[in-house]
């Protein structure tokens, strides 16, 4: 290979038959196998997908077995719905632990092919009449899932490192704060309209919210007589007891729940917080799982309790005043401008929304920006014709100049208002700003 700067150089690759050589010691040397390694057309999987007429279209596209890993779903104007866990999945053989690294020098573990798509979990209209998968696995995906852990091998099941992401140890018998949350609201809904499909899409309950403020106020009344001295900590438990648990713009209760919460996780670390979480949260509740009221000790209560009121001295310390509002201090913004936002999306804080919006770091004013999360939220109704509503968080355009660089999180975002989708030329007629007509040299227009 020749190197600007430096010349020739020459850089030795050694192959096998399990994949590229990437490590080695004196005797041995450490190679990577991947199911994808030969994965050569994966357009035909999107081909068969945009020609798709119904979810079976959908299905053929996966069969071809040339995507990545993850939670395909798929419905169409008939009414069906369609869920697989898409992927290359070796066939590998029994006895050993294939969540860890296995030895690869003897013939014994070698790969056997590849599962078709047949193999793969898989459900087609579950009689729950809904879906919903936010980065959890099957077993979460509705109450009453067909998808159990000791009906498949293991590594069919789920992905143990997108458990890992959340912190669990298991590919099956957990969920997040999103996943909850979703399988509550829509097991609740035997009807589903438009208005409600955009309220549960942009929902901006915390799931576990209700239950931690209620271990609140089981701690003030054991140890708030250490915190007499303080009448903005009896005030604020109050507060936080009549609280909606929204993450709402002009909630004062929700930004100092968002200060207990980060306060918590200061003062017990993130082990503790989680083992605490463990026993509050009752995620698994809308799964069908009874919720029993968590047991703490005195100790754990007078640390919720302290962690409160250090809560709100330091919130008092940062912003001047307790009567801020969640919109004051939380964001949506572009350039020199920016408007109040609802949702979260911190899930060791507990403050993890459907409505998912991460924020960046303190700014000299004291508030904190969206920075990620939901880019792209769309609500799909499968009528004939279908019919689509979006929202970005900032605007379409990247020049500061146009009147479209940050006019959805005002009149949008901000809002957790969507528009509809212009997909049609009638429909978009009416909202053309512009024209511009491309041609080649020469090429006459008609």
């Amino acid at each position: 290979m020749r190197v600007k700067g430096t010349g020739e150089q020459v850089l030795r690759l050694s192959d096998s038959h399990h994949g590229p050589v990437v490590a080695r010691s004196a005797t041995t040397a450490y190679a990577i196998r991947s199911a994808y390694a030969d994965v050569v057309d994966v357009n035909a999987v999107w081909l068969a997908f945009n020609t798709a007429r119904d979810y079976r279209g959908v299905e053929a596209g996966l069969a071809l077995l040339q995507v990545l890993p993850h939670n395909a779903m798929a419905a169409d104007t008939a009414g069906n719905v369609y869920y697989q866990r898409a992927g290359r999945v070796p066939r590998r053989p029994a006895g050993y632990d294939w969540s860890q690294p296995v030895d690869g020098s003897t013939s014994t573990t070698e790969w056997r092919g590849l599962h078709p798509a047949s193999d793969l979990l898989q459900v087609a209209n579950p009689p729950q009449g809904y879906m919903q998968n936010c980065n959890v696995p099957p077993d979460a995906m509705m109450e009453g899932s067909p998808f159990t852990p000791d009906r498949t091998p293991a590594y069919l099941f789920a992905d143990r490192t997108q458990a890992q992401a959340f912190g669990h140890a298991r590919t099956s018998g957990w969920t997040n704060s999103r996943g909850a949350r979703a399988v509550a609201l829509l097991k609740a809904e035997p009807r589903m309209t438009v208005d409600r499909a955009m309220a549960i899409a942009n929902d901006i309950r915390p799931f576990s919210a209700h239950h931690w403020v209620r271990v609140l106020v089981r701690a003030h009344a054991t140890s708030g007589s250490l915190h007499a001295g303080d009448p903005a900590y009896a005030a604020g438990v109050r507060e936080l007891q009549a609280w909606d648990c929204e993450l709402r713009a002009d909630s004062r209760p929700a930004l100092k729940y968002a200060w207990w919460r980060t306060q918590l996780l200061a003062d017990l670390g993130g082990q503790r917080l989680a083992s605490l979480a463990a026993r509050i949260d009752g995620l698994r509740e809308p799964l069908g799982e009874t919720y029993d009221a968590p047991v703490l000790s005195d100790d754990e209560l007078r640390t919720v309790a302290a962690s409160f009121a250090r809560a709100l001295a330091r919130m008092r310390s940062e912003l001047g005043t307790l009567d801020r509002a969640y919109g004051d201090v939380f964001r949506v913004g572009r350039g020199d401008r920016s408007w109040p936002v609802e949702g979260g999306m911190a899930e060791r804080l507990g403050l993890t929304t459907l409505r998912s919006v991460s924020y960046g770091a303190p700014r000299s004013d004291d508030t904190r920006w969206g920075a990620g999360g939901q880019t792209s939220t769309i609500l799909v109704v499968l009528t004939r014709p279908i019919h689509s509503w979006t929202m970005v968080p900032l605007g379409q355009s990247d020049r500061p100049d146009s009147a479209h660089y940050r006019d959805q999180a005002e009149k949008l975002f901000s809002l957790r208002q969507m528009k509809p989708s212009w997909w049609t030329p009638e429909g978009l007629s009416g909202h053309i700003e512009s024209r511009t007509v491309l041609a080649a040299a020469g090429m006459a227009i008609q």
